[in-house]
């Protein structure tokens, strides 16, 4: 796929009470529950970002390349750049800039990494692919995910949404709907990646989401 390929050659606390009612209202809206899923980080090589593709985005992570080569990330990604019409290379960008900055922000802000946390502990309701696919067709859980992403973060990420959408060329309301649509996706391989769950695990990976290439970085480990 386009996505795999950019990827590859870019290298790729408790919960608050908004993101627990978010959480549940999306596992309401499926039955069963898969929550049993592994979702393994994919090695991927450093080497520059998509800035190389014309995109005016830093020199991502080791940790962020990896996520975005993960299986399911990819799947994610190519679904989200089908609902909105737009480039891969464009979503791409919007969910590795948007993410180096939430987890830039989370370290000053302790409400957005509790709420980021709470995500990663949540199980989905259904495998990763399936729960896209669905997303794809179906426009009222598309609006959904909009409306759960809203009523988590609420206006805690429009400056994440201004720089993403910048770097991507394109404009902050779409950025915040491809990070809406993702994030799902980001949080699951996060929480699966992260062993017990913890906090201060949780922390680090964040922590390494926004490192660049000559700074030590703690990988994803899958455990």
């Amino acid at each position: 796929s386009r996505i795999a390929a950019k990827t590859s050659a870019t290298n790729a606390g408790s919960p608050t009470p908004d993101a627990v009612r978010s959480s549940a209202r999306l596992s309401a809206r499926r039955p069963g529950n898969h929550s049993g899923h592994r979702m393994g980080l994919a090695p991927a090589d450093v080497t520059e970002s998509s800035a190389r593709k014309g995109h005016n985005v830093s020199v991502s992570s080791a940790p962020l390349d990896h996520l975005m080569t993960n299986q399911n990330v990819v799947v994610a990604l190519e679904h989200t750049a089908s609902m909105f019409g737009l480039e891969p290379e464009t979503v791409l960008t919007i969910v590795q800039v948007g993410l180096s900055q939430m987890a830039r922000m989370a370290e000053q802000t302790p409400d957005l990494l509790t709420r980021m946390h709470a995500a990663s502990l949540a199980a989905m309701p259904e495998p990763l692919p399936e729960f896209y696919a669905r997303m794809r067709r179906d426009r009222a859980l598309r609006q959904a995910i909009m409306d759960d992403h809203k009523a988590t973060y609420g206006t805690m990420l429009e400056t994440v949404n201004r720089a993403a959408g910048r770097a991507a060329g394109t404009t902050d309301g779409q950025a915040r709907e491809v990070l809406a649509a993702v994030l799902p996706a980001i949080a699951q391989v996060m929480g699966q990646a992260n062993g017990d769950g913890g906090m201060r695990a949780f922390q680090q990976q964040l922590s390494a989401l926004q490192q660049h290439p000559g700074r030590t970085a703690t990988p994803l480990h899958d455990h």
